[in-house]
């Protein structure tokens, strides 16, 4: 049986806490997150009792729920820009 590092447990919860800021987009939680993360992360890679076949299976996973973060980011954007261009047409139209 393999022990995990207690580093590595608080980058699971950390990265389970902040897909669940993203999935509720409370983007103030995300931010606060995205800090706590980097630092687990940092952490996890500098114990020296990590178990690097879970920290890379960690990583990958927390590389992912970046990439939705992005994604919802860019959607986020978009609909943001329809709105103010849509508001302007309608102040000039209008």
């Amino acid at each position: 049986m393999t022990l995990i590092p207690n580093t590595q447990m608080v980058m699971g919860r950390e990265k389970r806490q902040l897909a669940e800021a993203l999935s509720g987009r409370d983007w103030h939680a995300v931010k606060q997150g995205d800090a706590r993360m980097m630092d687990a992360v940092s952490q996890a890679a500098d114990d020296p009792s990590k178990d690097m076949a879970t920290l890379l299976k960690e990583l990958r996973e927390v590389v992912g729920l970046y990439r939705d973060i992005l994604a919802q980011c860019d959607i986020s954007v978009q609909a943001l820009a329809a709105d103010t261009v849509e508001d302007d047409t309608v102040n000039t139209h209008g």
